[in-house]
C-alpha cells in the first residue's frame, strides 16, 4: 500500500528528479512510535525501442517461443526458419545480419505507412504518423553495419497469409512490432522507494508508475 500511495505522485517525481530527503515527524495517519526514514523519488528509463539485428531477434524469439505450439526445445532452428521462410516470400528482410542501423537514404515513413492497413498495430501505425501526436522518433543505431543488408524489418505487408502456420504469424508480429517501436518515443517511468520504522522495525517498499507510455501502447 505505501508503494502504490507514493508512487501516485508522477508530477513530484518528474520536478525532483531523483533527490532525497528525510522526514523525521509523524506522517498523518502513521502512529506515533513510527516514522518515515526516507523517501526517494527517481525517474527510470527511457526504455527506447531498439533496432533488430540477428542476435537481438534471437533473444526476443526465446519469448516468442513460449506460446508455440506444440512447445519448441529449439528455438533458434525454429524461428531462424520460420524467418528465413517469410524473407524467401518478400515479407521481411534478411533476418541473419549485424546491422543495427538504417541508412539515412531508409524510407522509414514509408514502411509505417504499409503497416496502417492491419487490424492489430495498424491504429499505431496511423498515430505514428500524426505530426500532432509527438510518437514519431528517428532510430538511433548501434552502430554495426555488415554492409551487405540492412536491419531486420517488415519489406510487405499481410495481415496474415493463407498458407501461414501460427508460427510465421508470431514471427512478423515481432518483426513489425519492434520496427514500429524502433521509430516511437521512449517509455519512461518513475519508481519510488520508501523506508519506514515502525516500533523499532524497518520496512521497506518500492513502487513504479508510467509517465510516458508511448511505444508501451504498441
Amino acid at each position: 500500500m505505501l508503494a502504490s500511495a507514493f508512487a501516485m505522485r508522477p508530477a513530484i517525481a518528474k520536478a525532483i528528479d531523483c533527490s532525497m530527503f528525510m522526514i523525521r515527524k509523524p506522517a498523518n495517519g502513521v502512529s506515533s512510535d513510527s516514522e518515515i526514514l526516507q523517501l526517494l523519488f527517481c525517474p527510470v528509463g527511457p526504455f527506447l525501442g531498439l533496432i533488430l539485428g540477428f542476435q537481438d531477434f534471437l533473444k526476443h524469439s526465446k519469448l516468442l517461443v513460449l506460446r508455440m505450439k506444440p512447445p519448441r526445445s529449439c528455438v533458434p532452428t525454429v524461428v531462424t526458419s520460420v524467418a528465413e521462410d517469410l524473407y524467401q516470400n518478400g515479407f521481411i528482410s534478411y533476418p541473419r545480419t549485424e546491422t543495427d542501423c538504417f541508412s539515412e537514404k531508409t524510407d522509414l515513413r514509408t514502411m509505417v505507412q504499409e503497416q496502417q492497413g492491419h487490424p492489430v498495430w495498424g491504429s499505431y501505425a496511423q498515430r505514428l504518423l500524426d505530426p500532432q501526436s509527438g510518437l514519431w522518433r528517428n532510430p538511433s543505431g548501434g552502430g554495426h553495419d555488415d554492409k551487405a543488408h540492412p536491419p531486420i524489418h517488415p519489406t510487405k505487408f499481410s495481415a496474415g497469409e493463407s498458407r501461414w502456420s501460427q508460427d510465421h504469424h508470431r514471427v512478423y508480429e515481432l518483426v513489425v512490432r519492434h520496427f514500429l517501436a524502433c521509430v516511437s518515443q521512449p517509455a519512461v517511468g518513475a519508481e519510488t522507494i520508501v523506508e519506514i520504522d515502525i516500533a523499532g522495525e524497518s520496512f521497506s517498499a518500492c513502487g513504479r508508475v508510467i509517465l510516458a507510455d508511448s511505444r508501451l501502447k504498441l
